[in-house]
């Protein structure tokens, strides 16, 4: 998903499924000079002394590849310290108010990762407060937290389901507010180094990447990527559907020499049928037969006259066939097309 950040912080590139693939990654580092990486992650809980602050947002920033001086940072990445240590932290007012916080203090962060067979473990590290700013300007920003499943499109904290284990009722009436008016607004911010030490899984170790203003448009970097991923790499899959079911409806087996032999079997069986009929037939007129030798008729006049009968008697089968034939073909299309159209799957026969 790519899309102008508000207060013109530039172009940002992130995804509906929170982290950013390694693919996806891999193609926008060749848009643009110069790109920021974030890692939104969810902690469970901040705590200095007997103090703490539940269910926050924690973002791991810093450019990715090689910088230079003279290379736009961006907006956020340009405030904080260049020299900002893996184990240091800049919080926002709000949380050094709440916890009590100065600079030179540490204090912990709870957080969940994923563990063996999908299951999660909370884990806890430390960071020291190396600058505390207010929330403002870069560091006033809704659109660094990822849409976390749950979370994002909650509008109160009271109603947050984010698939992992949380106990809402840890969450204060200021912290209500914070979300009113911040939304999912990080309340500290770390390096990237650091960040992807702690939180980097399987699903990627990036939930965002941003472009300064300037330096690459929605277009370009649309274009840019579309020429550099594969979509098999992310898991789609294009199948040729309309072949693969003509393909499968394309029988193994010669149906058509099948009922061809089949009706050659019935042919045939029908003229020995015939033929037999025909000779238990003049058997069964043996008497006839002299009758007619004894009045002066030769056998081929005879022959002749059985042979005329049988022609007017087929004739006369034919005609008959035909017409039962006709009708039984209609009866069968109307059934097919009524009473029975649950055989033709409701198609107009």
């Amino acid at each position: 998903m790519i899309q102008e950040v508000t207060g013109e912080k530039g172009i940002e590139l992130s995804t509906e499924r929170v982290f950013l693939e390694a693919p996806v990654v891999k193609a926008a580092l060749k848009g643009g000079d110069s790109h920021t990486g974030i890692l939104t992650y969810f902690v469970n809980e901040f705590r200095f002394g007997d103090k703490s602050c539940p269910y926050s947002m924690v973002a791991a920033v810093g450019s990715l590849g090689a910088t230079h001086e003279n290379e736009p940072r961006g907006p956020l990445l340009e405030a904080l310290p260049r020299d900002l240590g893996d184990d240091e932290a800049v919080i926002n007012q709000w949380l050094a108010e709440d916890l009590g916080l100065s600079v030179g203090d540490e204090f912990e962060v709870d957080y969940y990762v994923i563990g063996p067979l999908r299951t999660v473990e909370e884990r806890t590290t430390s960071f020291k407060v190396r600058k505390i700013v207010p929330i403002e300007g870069p560091f006033d920003d809704p659109d660094l937290m990822p849409g976390f499943p749950g979370l994002s499109e909650a509008e109160d904290c009271r109603n947050w389901e984010p698939g992992v284990p949380i106990d809402l009722t840890k969450i204060r009436d200021k912290d209500e507010v914070y979300w009113d008016d911040h939304r999912g607004t990080p309340k500290a911010f770390i390096t990237l180094r650091e960040g992807e030490k702690l939180w980097r899984n399987r699903y990627g170790d990036l939930t965002a990447i941003r472009y300064p203003i300037g330096t690459v448009t929605t277009d370009s970097l649309s274009q840019t990527l579309s020429e550099n991923i594969q979509p098999e790499v992310l898991g789609f899959r294009f199948v040729p559907v309309r072949d693969r079911a003509i393909a499968a409806s394309t029988q193994a087996m010669d149906f058509g020499g099948l009922f061809i032999g089949f009706s050659f079997f019935l042919i045939v069986a029908a003229l020995l049928f015939m033929g037999l009929m025909n000779v238990f037939g003049i058997e069964q007129r043996s008497e006839e037969v002299g009758t007619l030798l004894a009045l002066g008729f030769v056998p081929k006049q005879i022959r002749r006259i059985f042979l005329l009968e049988g022609f007017l008697l087929t004739i006369l089968g034919c005609v008959i066939g035909v017409l039962l034939g006709i009708a039984y073909g209609k009866i069968v299309v109307w059934g097919l097309s009524t009473v029975w159209s649950g055989a033709t799957a409701g198609l107009q026969v």
